[in-house]
This record gives C-alpha cells, sequence and structure tokens, in this order.
C-alpha cells in the first residue's frame, strides 16, 4: 500500500519587529504610528519611560533596536533638536538596522543629514514600511 503524504503546514514567517522613536512631545503620535504597524502584522515597540536614568535608558535602547528589524523615527519639529533622536538613529545604523523616517510637519530643508540621506515617508505611506523591511531582509540574506 503506498505511503500517504503527510500535510505539513509551512513555517509561519518570523514577525516583523520594529521600534518607533520619538520624543516625549510625539508619544500619542508615536502611539497612533505603533498601533498602525500593529494592524499591518508588525510587532511594534517604543520607549514611554519618562524619566529613567540615562545609563538604564541607553543600555535599553540598545537591547531594543537590536531586537528589531528596523527602526521607525519620528521625525517632527520637536525632534529637530533632540540628541535623543540623532543617538537612536546612531545606535540603529551602528548595529546595521534599517532606518526609516517619517516626517510630520517638517520640511525636507530642516531634515538633519543623518535623516535627509534616508528614504523618507510621511503619515500616510505607513503601509510602506512592510515592504521596505521585507527588501531589506531579503537583501541581507542573500549576502
Amino acid at each position: 500500500m503506498p505511503e500517504t503524504p503527510k500535510e505539513t503546514t509551512p513555517t509561519p514567517a518570523k514577525q516583523k519587529r520594529v521600534y518607533v522613536s520619538h520624543t516625549e512631545e510625539s508619544r500619542d503620535l508615536a502611539r497612533f504610528v505603533s498601533q498602525k504597524l500593529r494592524d499591518m502584522g508588525i510587532d511594534a515597540s517604543s520607549d514611554d519611560v519618562d524619566a529613567a536614568k540615562e545609563t538604564e535608558q541607553r543600555r535599553r535602547l540598545k537591547e531594543e533596536i537590536g531586537k528589531s528589524d528596523a527602526i521607525v523615527t519620528l521625525v517632527t519639529p520637536n525632534s529637530l533638536g533632540s540628541n535623543w533622536m540623532q543617538y537612536e538613529v546612531g545606535l540603529a545604523t551602528g548595529l546595521d538596522r534599517l532606518v526609516i523616517p517619517v516626517v510630520v510637519d517638517v520640511k525636507a530643508d530642516q531634515l538633519p543629514e543623518q535623516i535627509s540621506a534616508k528614504r523618507t515617508l510621511g503619515l500616510d505611506q505607513l503601509d510602506q514600511i512592510r515592504e521596505m523591511i521585507d527588501n531589506v531582509i531579503a537583501h541581507s540574506s542573500d549576502e
């Protein structure tokens, strides 16, 4: 009697993980963006701790960004002068993570150099984030 082929269930793809970088003033916007990403099946996290010691904050950021496939940084008028935004983008770049700037109410000529060199998105383009992450993961697995 011929053997019946066993049914196999496909291995689920690893859920994409994104860290959402924001200033305290942009907390509500970060929650909105995080929810949109979760609605797309992306695990989104951000740092909502108000007053952590700087050393602890840096350790936590390195851990969160290190576990993420990408960092979405919210570029708002409040974040333009933020040392933390620059630190988080620099950390993500150093950890070879994709940095996706989402620009809100900021003109192109106001963007910091480390942001202006990257492909930026507006709030109405959040649906492109998953594809950007997939492309980077596909290219990195080819190497």
